[in-house]
């Protein structure tokens, strides 16, 4: 993500991941880097 973390809208978002880990990964990322996430969701 941090490759394409300028392509990322700075709206909000909703997040879709496999595993629980990838999220809490992908939302610390998001959120440090001023993203706001409004939910999420794993499959």
């Amino acid at each position: 993500m941090k490759c394409f973390n300028e392509e990322i809208p700075h709206e909000n978002i909703h997040v879709i991941a496999s595993y629980k880990l990838e999220v809490n990964l992908g939302l610390r990322f998001l959120i440090g880097t001023g993203i706001k996430v409004t939910s999420y969701v794993t499959q």
